[in-house]
């Protein structure tokens, strides 16, 4: 009896030993288990709060890109990253931006700006098992998009730098930079779009109602590069009949004789001084299919012919289709002008004013018409029956009681889509 008492004792004390080992080994692992789950927790806000870091730091690098120079991106984006709580190279934090992007589907492609930002954040519960931070890093991907609007004006004070005195209809916005009390001025007729704004304010019923002291937009086609310059010179040509001009450097300019149809073959015509001009008549038009001008002045002249005026080169000039003329000028759909059509030099020196489309017969402006340091007149009557219009300009006026400018956005004759970079979006 004794023995089988003594043999119960320490039968209870071994199984006491036991519950409390097992107790034991259960507890650290539920401590562990708790501790990892709440260093996984913690690490991946962390995360979090990086990726957040590096989107702001893509989207203010590159809307740094969108001012015309890709100097101050890196630092534009970092500050970004500083203002969501990652400064680079303080507490184990790296930020690192990259245009173009290095790897990835958009590798090697300049419209692209990529940040990646990287942070040491240090573990509690770990730290036991010696792991004592983890490093997590965040990528971001940035371009400039089209936004919203294909109509820009530039001019940061002007008065009236939209105004409509006929019909204007689009099916996209208008912004204006102007800060003037009257920016927009609907001075008779109408004036109907997806969207109006401006830094400044309006007069007139617009349809609908114009957002009023909205942020000022940049240059949305400051990345553009001027045209490579064709091989082909030609000298102070005058278009007298129907014979079709060819691509190249026409110094002193293109104008064409009263009643004449003229016919510009595809390709790219830089018009060093003179501009573009009609002199009028109910048959004068101008067609050319798949062409840009790009308006300059000051451009060498090389070996001019007897007679030639140099000094017409050194004039800027513009485009003038004057009286009942009408013109059909489409932009390339490819190429390094796509959906480029005019493209005026930003030197302020080469630029010429105002670009002026008159007259009661159809025009058809189809591409971007890029003039920031002119402004665009508008007093055809007929409207216009392009595809797609884009106009950055430093204002934009319908003036002569019937003007009529319809604008629309459809894009899909062009491979790569709007070439507008207004808006910063996010792609990785």
């Amino acid at each position: 009896m004794p023995y089988r008492t003594l043999c119960s004792t320490e039968s209870g004390r071994r199984q006491t030993g036991q519950v409390l080992l097992i107790g034991t080994v259960i507890g650290t692992m539920l401590f562990a288990m708790v501790g990892l789950g709440l260093d996984t927790g913690y690490v991946y806000y962390q995360k979090r709060k990086i990726q957040s870091a590096a989107d702001a730091a893509a989207i203010a690098a590159v809307v740094e890109t969108s001012k015309g120079t890709d100097a101050n991106y890196v630092q534009a984006g970092r500050d970004d990253a500083n203002l969501n709580g990652f400064e680079h190279g303080v507490a184990g934090v790296t930020a690192n931006l990259l245009k173009p992007p290095v790897s990835g589907p958009h590798a090697g492609d300049p419209q692209y700006v990529t940040a990646v930002v990287t942070k040491d954040v240090k573990t509690y519960f770990l730290g036991l098992l010696s792991l004592d931070s983890m490093k997590v890093t965040a990528r971001a991907e940035a371009r400039l998009g089209p936004g919203a609007s294909c109509v820009y004006l530039m001019d940061p004070s002007a008065d009236d730098e939209f105004r409509v005195a006929g019909a204007y209809s689009a099916s996209c916005g208008l912004m204006a930079n102007s800060n003037s009390p009257k920016a927009l001025n609907l001075d008779d007729g109408s004036a109907r779009a997806t969207r109006f704004a401006t830094n400044g304010r309006y007069v007139g019923n617009f349809n609908p109602v114009p957002s009023i002291n909205q942020p000022r937009v940049p240059d949305p086609l400051a990345y553009l590069q001027p045209p490579a310059f064709p091989a082909a010179n030609y000298y102070g040509v005058t278009v007298t009949n129907s014979t079709p001009l060819n691509p190249g450097v026409y110094h002193g300019g293109i104008k064409v004789a009263a009643g004449v149809q003229a016919f510009f073959n595809p390709g790219i015509y830089v018009l060093n001084g003179g501009g573009l001009a009609t002199s009028g008549g109910p048959t004068s038009f101008l067609t050319g299919i798949g062409v840009s001008f790009y308006f300059t002045a000051r451009q060498p002249v090389p070996t001019p012919p007897a007679g030639f005026n140099v000094s017409s080169a050194n004039t800027p000039g513009r485009f003038l289709l004057n009286g009942e003329g009408g013109f059909d000028l489409r932009a390339p759909t490819s190429g390094e002008m796509a959906g480029i059509l005019f493209f005026q030099d930003r030197d302020p020196a080469n630029q010429a004013g105002p670009f002026d489309v008159q007259g009661t017969n159809s025009t058809r402006i189809e591409g971007v018409v890029y003039i920031p340091g002119s402004a665009f007149l508008y007093q055809n009557h007929t409207g216009n029956t392009a595809d797609y219009t884009i106009i950055v300009s430093k204002t934009l006026r319908l003036d002569g009681g019937g003007a009529n400018l319809t604008i629309r956005n459809d894009y899909s004759s062009l491979a790569n889509g709007s070439p507008l970079r207004a808006t910063p979006v996010l792609t990785r």
